[in-house]
């Protein structure tokens, strides 16, 4: 399987620096010793990846379930998306040698976003996620065929590692293009905390995981995202955005016009990640000695950086489906606003 994907190449660019292993894949053969292969969803079909790694399988496999490339993500109808990830992670299973490891990389999205969420959510906690037909339905999918496989085969050490909001060159998510609108939607009477983990931090996560998980160092859930979250005030001031705030009601409403219009895959329940905590702690992984080299504030100032150099792509994409409920009521909203405005002469 290739690795093109944003997270899988710095995956792999890790492992060859700090491992001496290379990602196998469907063109390659397996190296002689220490066997590692990503699967990756942003690079094409899973079919050849046992039979790359000459039938035998991978010690260690890393299949990179978060996708950075919502633009090809919103290509995809609902159900062909998500046959793709079956066929991946089905894929990923079976290249894992038996009594190997597999390590999901997925989102803590799948936690959901909840009024009652504790601060941090424990990695296991259940997953209330709501699938609307959108993104965070997929990671359920995900999730679901993951449990489903590892009962066939107990043999295998599986470790999920669910990952906070990734940002850095390249990403695209709906969660950054939630940032790319001139004005940051805020649901009325919601304090949100934002959490993020640059995508580096992340690839040095799945390291950690790869070296200490053989010793049961950690759990079968990981969590990972930068310390100390920060306050929808704070992310204002380093965005250098001012807030749009609507009634919950309002904005779901919108939403659903949106969806009716075919401007957005989902009805609106993604907006509870604006609205409500999704924070996770990286207790564990800190424990094994990993630790984040970009806090949250640096998190922000990359990724609005990131959206700087990209405005002009950005722009383009107004007029097309956003993929974000909260990117699409704050550009109907802000438009409004404006209209009001005009009208008054101000």
């Amino acid at each position: 399987m290739g690795v093109e994907g944003r997270i899988a190449r710095q995956v792999v660019s890790l492992s060859r620096e700090r491992l001496g292993v290379e990602a196998v894949t469907t063109s390659l053969r397996a190296p002689g010793t220490a066997r590692a292969v990503v699967v990756d969803p942003d690079e094409g079909p899973p079919s050849g990846v046992l039979q790359a790694l000459g039938g035998h399988g991978a010690d260690t496999v890393v299949h990179v379930a978060l996708s950075t490339d919502l633009t090809l993500d919103l290509r995809l109808e609902t159900p062909k998306r998500r046959d793709g990830l079956i066929d991946l992670t089905r894929a990923a299973f079976a290249a894992v040698a038996p009594g190997g490891h597999l390590i999901v990389v997925t989102s803590t999205r799948a936690y959901g976003a909840r009024p009652d969420n504790p601060i941090p959510l424990p990695p296991d906690a259940p997953l209330r996620a709501q699938d609307d037909g959108g993104l965070v339905g997929d990671l359920l999918v995900v999730e679901a065929e993951v449990a489903r496989l590892h009962a066939a085969r107990p043999d295998l050490r599986v470790t999920k590692l669910r990952s906070a909001a990734v940002v850095g060159p390249g990403v695209d998510t709906t969660i950054t293009r939630h940032f790319e609108t001139p004005r940051l939607l805020v649901l009325g009477g919601s304090e949100p905390l934002w959490q993020f983990v640059h995508v580096d931090d992340l690839a040095s996560a799945v390291l950690a995981v790869i070296t200490h998980e053989p010793a049961g160092a950690l759990g079968p859930v990981v969590t990972v995202g930068a310390p100390d979250p920060l306050t929808q005030e704070r992310v204002e001031q380093i965005s250098g955005k001012r807030r749009l705030v609507l009634p919950a009601v309002t904005a779901l409403g919108a939403a659903q016009r949106l969806q009716a219009a075919g401007l957005l895959i989902t009805s609106g329940a993604d907006l509870d990640f604006v609205r409500y905590p999704w924070v996770v702690s990286c207790e564990a992984l800190e424990s094994i000695g990993w630790a984040a080299r970009f806090d949250n504030e640096a998190c922000v100032r990359v990724m609005v950086e990131q959206i700087r150099r990209n405005r002009a792509v950005a722009a383009l994409r107004r007029d097309a489906a956003l993929g974000t409920a909260s990117a699409g009521v704050a550009l109907v909203g802000t438009a409004a606003l404006l209209r009001r405005r005009r009208r008054r002469g101000l």
